[in-house]
């Protein structure tokens, strides 16, 4: 099965995704004119897009268990990459959580609107803040990264 996805596995996420739009389009299609004959306030409860949402849900939930179990076997099959897989991911969440554990909670903005309505705890904008600061300095990262290796491969 992994050598059958390995080489197949754009054309079969491709087509499951089209069939997935295709049932959630024709539900919707068949449910339209009920839908429009509803009053504004009572769009809200009906189902005809519930075909599409359950399909994306199921598309996303099979993604991630093919994620998880191709990379466990990834890791089995190689140990000495896998321990750099998992070493990158310990630094990752080592540099999420020194910024969770440095950031504020904020006092201006949004989120600070949030936490004054009860809507956020301040525990949740210090995570919002350190996600956010790591995302920063990943994508800084990445874009770093890619700068070197691509001077590098210019003097290959």
């Amino acid at each position: 099965m992994y050598k059958f996805l390995l080489k197949n596995s754009t054309a079969v996420a491709f087509g499951l995704g089209i069939v997935v739009a295709g049932i959630a389009l024709l539900m919707i299609l068949s449910g339209l004119s009920s839908y429009d004959a509803l009053l504004e306030e009572e769009r809200g409860q009906t189902s005809i897009f519930n075909a599409g949402l359950m399909g994306a849900i199921f598309l996303i939930v099979v993604a991630a268990v093919l994620m998880l179990g191709f990379g466990l076997v990834q890791i089995i099959s190689n140990p000495k990459g896998g321990l750099k897989f998992i070493l990158g991911l310990v630094v990752i969440f080592l540099i999420g959580f020194l910024f969770y554990q440095f950031s504020t909670v904020e006092t201006s903005g949004k989120v600070y609107q949030q936490i004054q309505e009860g809507n956020l705890g301040e525990g949740t904008s210090k995570v919002l803040n350190g996600a956010l600061w790591l995302v920063i300095i990943l994508i800084g990262a990445a874009l770093l990264g890619l700068i070197a290796s691509e001077i590098r491969n210019l003097f290959k």
